[in-house]
């Protein structure tokens, strides 16, 4: 699993809380095969996919948080994603409510596999 380093995810529950400093109680494996990466940086999602390609099962991160997304970065993500055969999961918990009806997809130009957001109604999944 590969998570955007600038984004925060929230959870407590699972597998994210581990990669964190209030990782306390949580078991210390999951850490171990989780990876950052910062955000609209495409030599590091490179580097990433080179580096763990065949072994990534998932990208994960909010595609909107304090800068506006790189049209190419994102491209360049769901191309190497497509190609490997991992995940791409945006989380638009916050984004799916803020910045666009269509999601944050509109503003990235890339569809993910797939979307968490809490808003009714809104797609999921690939395809327009």
């Amino acid at each position: 699993m590969a998570k955007c380093a600038d984004h925060p995810l929230f959870s407590t529950g699972d597998w994210f809380i581990g990669t964190t400093a209030a990782r306390g109680g949580a078991h210390p494996e999951p850490a171990t095969r989780t990876l950052d990466f910062p955000c609209n940086d495409t030599a590091a999602i490179e580097r990433l996919f080179a580096e763990h390609g065949q072994n990534l099962a998932a990208f994960i991160l909010e595609p909107v948080r304090f800068t506006p997304p790189d049209r190419a970065f994102f491209a360049r993500l769901r191309q190497l994603c497509t190609q490997h055969g991992t995940v791409l999961v945006f989380d638009e918990t916050v984004t799916g409510l803020k910045y666009h009806l269509g999601g944050a997809r509109t503003l990235t130009g890339v569809h993910p596999d797939l979307t968490c957001c809490l808003r009714r109604g809104m797609r999921v999944g690939p395809g327009p």
